[in-house]
């Protein structure tokens, strides 16, 4: 019970990241559906490149002053890797979901679809990122899903961070005694080896809808005289 009280706390601070940054996503939108009006009428994309480097400023910032408080608030390991990781997984979701609204208002034609589309999407990262079922719950035809969202990892490093390598605390599940690393392995296929490679997708997924979402505001044309 340890164990899974710990993985649902880890879970749940999980789910608290990407709700706030899905307020990062859903706030700045007004403001993000300027730039086309501004940005069509330049041939180069040199001028909508140079947001796109500010863009880091802020949820650095962001990072800086929630991750201390939060990270303490809750009792995680006291330990700089740990710290370390979280402040970058935070750092990277937080990106992830501030360019991932700015991706949506450049592809639809009004801030109101972008928003309606993205609150969809979000619930379906919800549904298959683990959280609601485990990995190894799933349905097969399911699991393809589950890897393609990118809360998943999210959800997989910030779990496996804390609890992948705990061996001291001994949890009895399923009829069986093991450590906690192991339940984890067991009950949701977290592999404590993968916990840098969730936060290097993650920022892969970042880096993807920035390049994307310049050439959407590039190339992707809405406005008509």
């Amino acid at each position: 019970m340890l164990a899974r009280f710990e993985y649902h706390a880890a879970s749940w601070q999980a789910c608290c990241v990407t709700r706030v940054c899905y307020c990062v996503f859903t706030g700045p939108a007004p403001l993000v559906a300027q730039a086309p009006h501004i940005c069509y009428s330049f041939t180069s994309v040199t001028p909508m490149v140079v947001p796109a480097t500010t863009d880091v400023s802020l949820p650095f910032l962001q990072a800086l002053l929630f991750v201390p408080v939060i990270y303490s608030m809750i009792g995680f390991q006291a330990e700089v890797e740990k710290c370390f990781y979280y402040f970058m997984m935070f750092l990277a979701t937080i990106s992830f979901y501030t360019i991932l609204g700015q991706f949506m208002v450049y592809v639809t034609p009004s801030q109101q679809i972008a928003q309606v589309l993205g609150s969809g999407l979000n619930f379906m990262f919800n549904i298959f990122n683990g959280f609601v079922i485990a990995y190894p719950s799933m349905p097969k035809y399911w699991r393809w899903l589950n890897r393609l969202v990118p809360t998943t990892w999210v959800l997989y490093g910030l779990g496996v961070s804390q609890l992948g390598d705990v061996t001291g605390h001994i949890v009895q599940f399923a009829g069986r005694r093991m450590s906690v690393s192991a339940f984890t392995r067991l009950l949701f296929d977290f592999e404590y080896g993968m916990r840098w490679w969730c936060l290097l997708i993650v920022f892969g997924y970042v880096v993807f809808l920035r390049v994307t979402s310049i050439l959407a505001l590039k190339y992707v044309n809405f406005l008509r005289r």
